[in-house]
């Protein structure tokens, strides 16, 4: 919990869906913030949402209990690598809403969930609300999340990584997953490359 994942972000999103606004689309949500992660920021978060509940840093199947008993993932990070938060919360199968970035846009599909711009608090707001209010939506986005996360095995992940490699270097670029005939002459060729 560092102040460039966002967590001044996340508690003006928690705070606006709670408020609503006066025009119709604005309607109020219940929602109760839950927080996984541990850092520098976890005490200026305790006092900014003193009813959210703040579990810590978590792994293993405590993890993976904490964020599938989740309705809604929200990441407010603009500094994700690949996304790996987000990946989980897909496995998990639950809608999520991200800062529209390029972990992001690697990950999430329409169906899958929704982007807000890095200083659009409105339309943060606007995909929490949503999926807050609306249970058929959350329930179809995250099934379709569950099965989009099945794309990102550890193969296909390698995979994707020796294509970047050799796309950058200018070799073949036919991935051993993508010619699995092929897969033990690449794997005997990198044991013998060194």
């Amino acid at each position: 919990m560092v102040r460039e994942k966002g967590p001044a972000l996340f508690a003006d999103i928690v705070d606006a869906v709670r408020k609503g606004t006066e025009d119709s689309c604005g309607t109020a949500a219940t929602i109760r913030a839950v927080v996984v992660g541990d850092g520098p920021e976890r005490d200026w978060l305790t006092r900014r949402l003193p009813d959210a509940i703040l579990l810590g840093s978590l792994s293993g199947d405590r993890l993976a209990r904490a964020v599938a008993s989740a309705d809604i993932f929200v990441n407010p990070s603009i500094t994700e690598a690949f996304g790996n938060v987000t990946l989980e919360a897909m496995a998990s199968g639950l809608p999520s809403v991200c800062v529209d970035i390029p972990s992001g846009r690697n990950l999430l599909r329409k169906e899958t969930g929704m982007f807000f711009a890095a200083n659009d608090l409105d339309a943060a707001v606007a995909a929490v609300r949503r999926l807050a209010l609306f249970s058929d939506l959350r329930a179809s986005m995250g099934r379709a999340a569950r099965a989009a996360s099945a794309a990102y095995d550890w193969d296909t992940a390698s995979a994707m990584v020796l294509d970047a490699y050799r796309a950058l270097s200018g070799t073949d670029t036919a991935s051993a997953t993508a010619d699995p005939v092929a897969a033990p002459a690449l794997r005997r060729n990198r044991s013998t490359a060194g």
